[in-house]
């Protein structure tokens, strides 16, 4: 005879909602307070403007056993220390209203089961990232951390989720459209892992900004980071491994022409506005032509700005984890972008050097600009410009630098001896206008940087403003150039203008100085800070003349003035500098041949101001005579006729 026990069957054991809900608002802020369900605890005292809200900072533990939580009901989850466990089939259920995931760890104890089910309702996950987490125990066989039935299109984000099994493990698993953003899946399985699964055939998948990661234990286990039944995954910024399959592999091959970020002096590195993505050139595996791609860039961006006008190559590292596709730099490719510290007028002379060849001159490139002419003076006041009858250093057709540095070179007669050039800007350029005025010559940067022509790196500063030049008012303090006066009978030179020929000084505006009802030869253009409108002011202290500074390792071109007005040039590590700008990398722009050197333009200037003076007045007396003759003779004439 057998005997055997019976139980008769009758519906789950609940918890008593109304006594937990008041136990754990006595007990969320105490440490080591535990609770342990005798039942299924369902919530259904929530309501969606009054949800039901488990916060607190105490160390609490909801111990649900055999046992799970129901969700009926509106119900937040808000204390960091809250730990909710689990051992049957699921952990939390969600069958009505909205279950938000604001701050605190679920863990599934269990051998297989699901952390959350999610039968109806909604899921939301927290404010940001790092701040609720779902997990196993190291028991856990086949587990999935959120399990979506047939519903709607689903939105989740900002959700950790770290899970272990020693079978199949699943991080999401859904049937319907899913946008995941910004959460972040570890999942590691015996035999199988998935990151995210979706297995109907004509739903879509949405992942941005998200990091999911899948391993298996086993060497012939399936792996997917995500996996889509439709093949309908779109998938942005967001790290995959692996990756998705059927990705595409390239090589990197070069940067587009990107313009440089453009700050002010003093601006905190952090403020600089670096962007995000550069654009590269790349070409497909066993493919001939070449595409553009962003590209993602982590940018080693300095502790410190620029205090004064000068530049920056900035160099970073792509970051090609985020994207679809696999991206092979084979060639070691850095991406580097120059960030340029412009004074109030913009443009400025970065850094000059005086050759046998010419002078070359280093500048930002002005994007955007119809024409660049330079100007030079030999005393800082009477600008020429530079090939008058075709100005534009932009030659046409020529390439535009890929880090935004403009260097040219131009045969300046008398540079040796030290001259001062301004540049004038014409179009729509954030360039656009008249650039304060630069010493090239004694006195100023001992030679071009080594990354002018190439992206080498470093950080190199524009020429100080000069504050020392004589006062306008008094001819014999102007500058000169010693030794520059031409021998008679010497052949016209490159550069020259033909004898009896001469050209007014600039405005600054590539015209001639003077307007209407102004004084040929005064200077009233835009030059600077402290330019000069109207009238020569006493110290034109806009006029810039440059020497070397080094700053804490890095290499400014900068050039100071001691008290009693002298050049005090400070030492420079000239390893940091080279003659970078070759012949291949300079553009050289030929002078006219019938342009003089400036010395004897000047001199020509002088002499016609002399030969007019010295015209003046003896126009004026044969003028006199003239009228007088003419009056004696009427006034005869008429005495004549009455004695008739």
């Amino acid at each position: 005879m057998r005997t055997s026990s019976c139980k008769a069957w009758g519906p789950p054991k609940l918890e008593n909602e109304e006594q937990f809900l008041q136990w754990y608002e006595e007990n969320k802020n105490i440490d080591g307070a535990v609770y342990q369900l005798s039942g299924d605890l369902k919530l259904t005292m929530g309501s969606e403007e009054a949800p039901i809200v488990w916060d607190g900072l105490g160390d609490v533990t909801i111990e649900c056993g055999s046992h799970l939580i129901m969700v009926d009901s509106g119900l937040v989850l808000n204390n960091p220390n809250l730990k909710i466990t689990g051992t049957y089939f699921t952990v939390l259920m969600v069958r009505h209203g909205l279950l938000t995931l604001e701050q605190g760890k679920i863990e599934y104890g269990g051998s297989d089961g699901a952390v959350i089910q999610v039968k109806g309702g909604m899921l939301a996950g927290p404010s940001q990232r790092g701040q609720f987490t779902l997990c196993t125990s190291p028991d856990a066989r086949e587990v999935t951390g959120i399990s979506y039935g047939i519903l709607p299109y689903k939105e989740l984000a900002n959700l950790d989720i770290v899970l272990e099994g020693s079978g199949k493990t699943v991080g999401i698993s859904t049937y319907g459209p899913l946008a995941l953003e910004n959460c972040s899946i570890q999942v590691t399985g015996g035999t199988a892992a998935y990151g995210v699964c979706q297995d109907h055939e004509k739903k879509e998948l949405f992942i941005r900004g998200c990091q999911i990661t899948a391993s298996v234990s086993d060497p012939s286990g399936e792996i997917y980071s995500v996996y889509s039944a439709s093949g309908m995954t779109e998938c942005e910024n967001s790290v995959l491994v692996p990756k998705l399959a059927g990705d595409i592999t390239y090589k990197i091959l070069a940067a587009k022409t990107r313009m440089p970020v453009y700050v002010e002096p003093g601006t905190a590195s952090s403020d600089w506005q670096m962007p995000e993505m550069l654009e590269m050139y790349v070409q497909e595996t066993g493919a001939e032509e070449e595409t553009v791609f962003s590209i993602p860039v982590s940018w080693n961006i300095p502790d410190s700005g620029l205090a004064e006008p000068g530049y920056d190559i900035v160099k970073g590292s792509f970051d090609t984890q985020t994207l679809q596709n696999t991206f092979l730099n084979p060639d070691e490719i850095v991406p580097a972008i120059t960030v340029l510290c412009t004074p109030p007028e913009k443009m400025f002379l970065i850094a000059s050097e005086v050759t046998k060849e010419g002078t070359k001159l280093l500048i930002p490139y002005p994007y955007g600009a119809e024409k660049l002419k330079v100007e030079y003076s030999g005393d800082g006041e009477n600008f020429l410009t530079y090939l008058p009858k075709r100005p534009n250093m932009l030659v046409p057709g020529s390439t535009i630098p890929e880090n935004g540095l403009f260097l040219f070179s131009i045969p300046l007669r008398g540079a040796e001896q030290g001259l001062y050039v301004r540049f004038v800007v014409e179009g729509d350029s954030t360039f656009s206008g008249t650039s304060a005025a630069w010493k090239v010559g004694p006195g100023a940067s001992l030679g071009i940087p080594d990354d002018a022509g190439d992206e080498q790196g470093g950080d190199r500063g524009g020429q100080d403003a000069d504050p020392s030049l004589p006062e306008t008012e008094d001819p014999d303090t102007k500058p000169s150039l010693p030794g520059t006066e031409k021998p008679d009978g010497d052949a016209e030179q490159p550069g020259d203008l033909p004898s009896g020929e001469t050209d007014k000084p600039s405005n600054g505006q590539g015209g001639e100085s003077g307007d209407a009802g102004g004084n040929p030869g005064e200077s009233i253009g835009q030059t600077g800070t402290e330019g000069i409108k109207g009238e020569p002011s006493k110290k034109a202290s806009y006029v810039n003349n440059g020497g070397i500074k080094n700053q804490e390792g890095i290499t400014s071109l900068i050039q100071g003035v001691n008290g009693n007005n002298n050049q005090e040039t400070v030492k420079n590590d000239k390893s940091k500098l080279s003659e970078a700008g070759t012949k291949s990398s300079v553009q050289h722009i030929s002078a006219e041949p019938e342009e003089k050197e400036l010395v004897d333009q000047n001199k020509d200037l002088k002499t016609a101001e002399k030969v007019e003076k010295k015209q003046y007045p003896i126009g004026l007396a044969i003028t006199l005579v003239i009228v007088g003759i003419a009056a004696a003779g009427y006034w005869c004439g008429k005495r004549v006729f009455k004695k008739k």
